[in-house]
């Protein structure tokens, strides 16, 4: 049915012709949304006129741009039909127009056809809303004819098809009007018409319908929820007003102690309660606590210490969500348990760190005391050390403790003790606290030296030296430093009436004996002497010891009392004051015994007393002391007094003598505190050192006493001090803060309560705070309510308040202690009556209009809206929001300032996407039950030249040949700008110096055509730069780079790299050697590049050049075809070819010259004189021949040229080596010397010739002189005719000197390395030598032998 209505199609076309022969038309087709793949378009061949046989040849296509292609061309046919699913909406929106623009592109010759498919609208959509279900809040408060907005529908189709009408199905309580918005756009606003009731009808269902216009009619529908919201009109409630709780005070942060839960009978955030700790909970207990706002939850914080607090109130305020909360109170009363977690301290007081070994048992060492911060059981503390040391622990007094010697000291069997004090409490489990004193013993001089045996005997042989040793004694000291340094000397005592000296000598240090004369057995046969040994303590002790020198071969006295002085019989009578300390001496009982020795040692101990616990004494010294105190001191003074204020005679409490007390070093012991008082050492009098404040010193704590440690040295006394300090009303009751602020609603009802923060008084009993007072006023009235023994004020609500009469109350609170005189502290108490929600906000218009660039960035300012609310406080707060009826595009792109009103951009603008936007803000106060007012604000979007323009390249042609003509198109391109006017306009352009240019004959499209000749070999290719321009300010630009490959054509002839070639090859080649590479070059490329050489077909000596020479067709190389001989055929000439391989191929031709080099191949030749036998030519010489005498010349021959026809002569071997020598050049032979009688008759003459050649060759000839007799003259006559008649003919002579007979010598050499001379000298190469036999007689010479020979042998020998 759809395609049967859109059966008829509009068809419009437009031909254009252009200079470049680009023929470009535009064609226009209306088609419906929707339709099914395939379906038909338009003949497009048919409509533009196209041969359908030659579509395919000539590539026709469709490009769709950017977009995607919907539309295609079938080929065969010519028909456009869809190719993909058209959906109007989601290709133009909302747009009333929607056209495809598609470019249809026919290549060779290039052709391009502009085609517009318009989309029309079909009623698809039905209206729809952006939720299925809206939920809105009204409070039962809300006036008949308040509006409520509501989100409207959302069709996509345009016109007709799109959102026509709303209608709301009937109810009980609201009505519906449609509202136009921006327009053409409705909105549906929802009216109440009664009044709402939320405890008859909490909830209201409405349902609301969208319709269009189309044909078939669609539809919407959206349920609509009416919550009635509630007034608070209730306030929370604690089901008690007090809970008790216990705690221990190990408990962790974390740890829940209540739960608290208040109920409120409101509804939403009426009757949710916030719990919070209320100013009437100490900072401390805020540290320490914290209670959940939603759970009413409490929770330890901080860290709980029952020596710290043993007990904590917590006021808890719950106050619900709504306006004009009421709060409610309660108590939370925190017992904390103790918990052993204090270790006991020791604190050490006193100490002696070094002791006398002779101490006297009972003697104090240390003072110590012991305390526990816990309480109970866990604070009882119980002191021990350990029972083997000689030490013990005593204690008089609670937690006090004296260290004491117990049993005697021995430096000599422990010289240091480490004392380790265990000190535990009572708690469970129990803990212990260790501390460690070390106390040094140091020495006395008790211990008197003592010999290694009792009795020593020395043996001595008569005759002995005057002054040897005779014997060594030694004695040792157990006690250190000069109480062990030991001195011998021996005893004067007289032998056989003369003295001992004059017989032995000892020495002090060694207590080596020494004999001082010469012993005569006959005459002394022994004697005996004492020796002493004595250390250096002070007193002294000695030892002595007999000495027997061989010369060789009973209780009877009691002890007696002497102190103290018995005055009735055997009683003596003391003093003691009765504030005497543990540790007092009370007095000394000594003893003497007539007796000596162990008899004369006395031990003292208490035999019997009235109290067994009291005192005790030491057994060494008789020392009476006391074990504990007989009683405490105690003064009592008031805080504040001046410094050095009397507080007590504290010597003559406790019997002290004044004048002892500077020498025994009396003072008031350092503790924990500031020493607020001290002792006047001059009066024995305790003063006020420091101002005392009960308040600081004691907190609130009813008792407030300074515990003194008073300390006495010379002995060690202890005694304990109370000072309590009475409070005075030295403090006035105050506030926590200078005013209190209240906020009342104007709802609230008459007997409300209010508490209020109370006062502060730190002084105790009654001058702590007793009363309140308020200035009497209209309003309020004051209860006061007891809570933990403090008396807390609450205002009372007694008449009702209204806000528009009076929005502020002032109230001055008073707190009174009973102190004399009576203080007092004064607060101001402000009320603000709190406003209720009675007035929605307002804007000044309905619609604003606003114009913005689209380059606007992110923050810039659109607008900054204003509406008022005429109510107070949160009631008339206005905030600003973007209400749901702005679209989601423009959400993204604005924000507003929700205090402020101020719109700014958000996101990046575009006019090309979005050339206005409607945005819809709410304004909304921050009162209960508030009703919203809305505005819209029209923002313009101007354009600004933000878009470069876009080029797009419709058809290239990637490969021109060179030889195309000017006006052949290279490609087609389109350039579009999305911007708008002159911004949009665009221009394009390349570069001048390119051999193309641009054409355009249609708006924004463009050719690139080919403007002058190309040249393959001068320029390849070329990147074409497209520079395309817009006409904005500052204009924008787009550069798109295509490349343009130029193709080859064969318009290159081969060129050779030399015009003529000359090739040298040397004489005896191998067959098929290369004798010369020639090249050629063709610019071209391809098989218009590819290179063939021949040879031309000559003639050379009457014979194809072909059997001489042959060329490879690929490289260019030419190889020899037979072996040349310089001496046949010295040089000729041949013609080269090259041809390249393109469809008219070209060629070049080239002369080769080729010239054959000379070889030494050829050996030298004798030719004067003449050999008669073989190589040996037989000449005469006078005896008498001059030195320079010309003896003969040798000359030779060589068939080669140049250097290796150049020779060389040289006597190779001579009989005599001194006597004859040779022109190297000529040949000639010349006498050095004379020819003397003893040298030999006949000469032997080895001549060589050797060419210049490389390797050198040889010949060589044997001359024999015979020496005659005769004037030289005459044998220069007979020389020269026998010359002249050699001459006559060769043969002759050589018969003539074969006829004479002789010996024929013949040299042979292989290889050489330097000239041969008299003596042979030759580089180390092998060679070989062959050398004939001497002849004997007329014997016919021997054969040759090999030999071989060390070049070194040859150097040093001739041959």
């Amino acid at each position: 049915m759809r395609l049967k209505s859109y059966c008829l199609l509009k068809c419009e076309i437009i031909y254009c012709v252009f200079s470049w022969s680009l023929v470009l038309g535009q064609i226009r087709y209306s088609i419906p949304e929707e339709l099914q793949l395939g379906a038909f378009v338009g003949n497009i061949a048919g409509d533009l006129g196209f041969d359908v046989k030659l579509l395919s040849s000539r590539s026709l296509r469709i490009s769709p741009g950017s977009r995607k292609l919907y539309v295609d061309v079938n080929l065969e046919n010519g028909v456009l039909f869809v190719k993909e699913k058209i959906d109007r909406e989601n290709l133009c929106g909302s747009s009333l127009t929607c056209v495809i623009s598609l470019d249809a592109v026919l290549e060779n010759p290039l052709n391009l056809y502009q085609v517009a498919v318009e989309i029309l609208d079909v009623n698809d959509n039905a209206p729809s809303f952006p939720k299925s279900q809206f939920r809105l809040e009204i409070s039962e408060a809300a006036a008949i004819g308040a509006r409520f907005p509501l989100e409207s529908a959302h069709d996509p189709d345009i016109g007709n098809n799109s959102l026509q009408t709303y209608q709301l199905l009937p109810n009980e309580y609201f009505t519906l009007d449609i509202q136009m918005h921006r327009g053409d756009r409705k909105l549906p606003v929802l009216v109440l018409q009664r009044p709402l009731d939320r405890e008859a009808v909490s909830v209201h269902r409405l349902n609301l319908i969208a319709k269009d216009g189309g044909v078939p009619l669609r539809s919407g529908t959206v349920q609509v929820t009416i919550i009635v919201k509630d007034v608070n009109d209730n306030a929370p409630v604690f089901p008690q007003s007090v809970y008790t709780v216990n705690v221990l005070e190990t408990a962790t942060p974390g740890t829940q102690i209540i739960t608290l839960n208040a109920t409120d009978l409101d509804d939403g955030k009426n009757g949710e309660i916030m719990y919070s700790l209320s100013s009437h909970s100490s900072a401390r207990v805020r540290e320490v606590f914290e209670v959940d706002p939603k759970t009413g939850e409490i929770r330890v914080k901080g860290k709980l210490d029952y020596e710290e607090n043993k007990a904590f109130e917590i006021n808890i305020q719950a106050i619900d969500k709504g306006s004009a909360g009421v709060p409610a109170h309660c108590d939370v009363l925190v017992t904390i348990i103790d918990v052993n977690d204090n270790h006991p301290e020791v604190s050490l007081m006193s100490l002696s760190r070094t002791v006398s070994e002779d101490i006297p048992v009972g003697t104090v060492v240390a003072l110590f005391s012991a305390a526990d911060q816990d309480s109970g059981q866990n604070g009882q503390v119980q002191c021990q050390i350990s029972n083997k040391l000689p030490f013990k622990l005593d204690s008089a007094l609670k937690n006090y403790y004296r260290l004491l010697v117990q049993d005697l000291l021995d430096r000599e069997n422990i010289s240091k003790h480490d004392i380790t004090i265990s000190c535990t409490d009572a708690g469970n489990p129990p803990l212990t606290t260790k501390k460690t004193i070390r106390v040094d013993v140091s020495d006395i001089n008790d211990n008197a030296p003592r010999f290694s045996q009792r009795f020593y005997t020395a043996n001595v042989m008569e005759n002995n030296g005057v002054g040897s040793s005779i014997f060594s004694l030694s004695a040792f000291d157990p006690d250190v430093g000069d109480n062990a340094l030991l001195k011998y000397s021996i005893i004067e005592t007289r032998v056989q009436n003369v003295s001992v000296s004059t017989y032995v000598s000892i020495s002090s240090d060694s207590g080596v004996i020494f004999a001082q004369t010469s012993f005569d057995y006959e005459q002394m046969k022994t004697f005996q002497m004492q020796v002493q040994v004595r250390d250096s303590g002070s007193p002294s002790l000695t030892s002595n010891v007999s000495v027997a020198v061989i010369i060789l071969d009973q209780n009877d006295n009691a002890p007696v009392i002497i102190q103290p002085v018995a005055e009735f019989g055997s009683t003596a009578v003391e003093t003691i004051s009765r504030f005497a300390e543990p540790g007092y001496l009370v007095a000394k009982v000594s003893a003497t015994d007539a007796d000596a020795g162990q008899n004369a040692l006395l031990a003292y101990s208490i035999f019997q007393a009235t109290q067994h616990n009291l005192f005790t004494i030491s057994s060494n010294t008789g020392e009476i002391w006391t074990t504990r105190l007989l009683g405490q001191i105690r003064y009592t003074i008031p805080e504040e007094l001046q410094l050095g204020t009397f507080v007590g005679n504290i010597a003559e409490d406790l019997g002290l003598d004044v004048r002892r007390l500077s020498a025994r070093n009396f003072r008031i012991a350092p503790g924990p505190r500031k020493q607020y008082v001290d002792i006047n050492l001059n009066t024995g009098v305790l003063f006020v050192k420091k101002a005392i404040d009960r308040e600081e010193i004691c907190g609130r704590s009813l008792s407030c006493v300074l515990n003194l440690d008073g300390l006495l040295e010379n002995p060690l006394k202890l005694c304990q001090v109370a000072v309590e300090i009475l409070d005075v009303n030295d403090n006035a009751p105050a506030f926590p803060k200078r005013q209190l602020r209240l906020e009342i609603s104007e709802l609230s009802m008459p007997g409300t309560r209010y508490p209020l923060e109370s006062a502060h008084d730190p002084d105790v009993g009654t001058n702590s705070v007793q009363i309140y007072e308020l200035l009497p006023n209209d309003y309020f009235i004051l209860d006061v309510q007891m809570r933990d023994r403090e008396k807390l004020p609450v205002l009372v609500l007694q008449s009702s308040l209204d806000r528009e009469k009076e929005s502020s109350h002032s109230l001055t609170l008073i707190a009174k202690d009973g102190g004399v005189p009576v203080r007092s502290g004064t607060v101001h108490v402000t009320i603000k009556v709190k406003d209720t929600n009675d007035n929605a906000p307002v804007f000044f218009q309905s619609v604003y209009r606003v114009s913005l660039l689209e380059t606007a960035p992110t923050g810039t300012q659109v607008i900054i809206l204003n509406a008022t609310d005429l109510d107070d406080g949160p009631n008339g707060e206005i905030t600003y929001s973007l209400s749901s009826h702005t679209s989601a595009r423009a959400q993204q792109l604005f924000d507003v300032d929700s205090k402020t009103g101020e719109i700014k951009v958000k996101g990046e603008l575009d006019y090309e996407e979005n050339v206005a936007f409607a945005i819809n803000v709410q304004a909304i106060d921050g009162g209960t039950d508030a009703v919203p007012a809305h505005c819209d604000v029209l923002v313009n979007i101007i354009d600004v030249n933000d878009n470069p323009p876009e080029v797009t390249l419709t058809s290239l042609s990637h490969t021109v040949s060179e030889d195309a003509p000017a006006g052949t198109v290279v490609a087609l391109f389109s350039a579009a700008d999305k911007d708008s006017g002159r911004n949009g306009e665009v221009s394009c352009q390349v570069s001048k110096k390119l051999p193309f240019k641009l054409d355009s004959s249609l708006k924004n499209y463009y050719g690139i055509l080919v403007h002058h000749p190309l040249d393959r070999e001068n320029t390849s290719n070329y990147d074409v730069t497209i520079t395309c321009t817009d006409a904005g300010s500052p204009p924008l630009t787009s550069k798109k780079t295509i490349r343009v490959e130029i193709s080859d054509i064969n318009d290159h002839t081969p060129r050779f790299t030399q015009s003529s070639y000359t090739a040298n090859i040397v004489e005896n080649n191998i067959i098929g050697a290369s004798i010369i590479s020639i090249a050629a070059f063709d610019p071209d490329v391809g098989l218009n590049a590819h290179l063939k050489y021949s040879i031309l077909e000559t003639q050379v000596h009457n014979t194809s050049v072909s059997t001489y020479v042959s060329i490879n067709s690929e490289t260019g190389v030419i190889f020899a075809q037979k072996s040349f001989d310089y001496e046949k055929l010295k040089n000729f000439q041949i013609q080269a070819q090259v041809m390249d391989s393109g469809i008219r191929p070209l060629a070049s031709n080239v002369t080769v010259n080729i010239i054959i080099l000379d070889q030494n191949d050829n050996v030298p030749t004798f030719i004067q004189p003449l050999a008669e036998f073989g190589s040996t030519v037989v000449d005469t010489i006078s005896r008498f021949a001059e030195p320079g005498y010309l003896v003969t010349k040798v000359s030779a021959t060589d068939t080669d040229t140049g250097q290796n026809a150049h020779l060389s002569y040289s006597i190779f071997q001579a009989s005599q080596n001194n006597l004859f020598t040779i022109s190297p050049d000529t040949g000639e032979i010349w006498t050095i010397r004379h020819l003397a009688n003893e040298d030999a008759s006949q000469q032997s003459l080895i001549i060589v010739a050797k060419d210049n050649g490389i390797p050198s060759l040889s010949a060589t000839v044997t001359l024999i002189l015979s020496v005659i007799v005769g004037d030289a003259e005459s044998f220069s006559s007979t020389r020269m005719k026998e010359t002249e008649s050699e001459r006559q003919s060769p043969v002759e002579a050589q018969r003539r000197v074969h006829g004479s007979g002789g010996c024929n010598q013949v040299l042979e050499v292989c290889s050489w390395g330097q000239r041969v001379q008299k003596i042979l000298e030759v580089n180390p190469w092998e060679w070989r030598v062959q050398a004939g036999l001497k002849c004997e007689s007329q014997a016919k010479p021997a054969c040759g032998r090999q030999v071989q020979a060390d070049p070194k042998d040859l150097k040093s020998r001739p041959f």
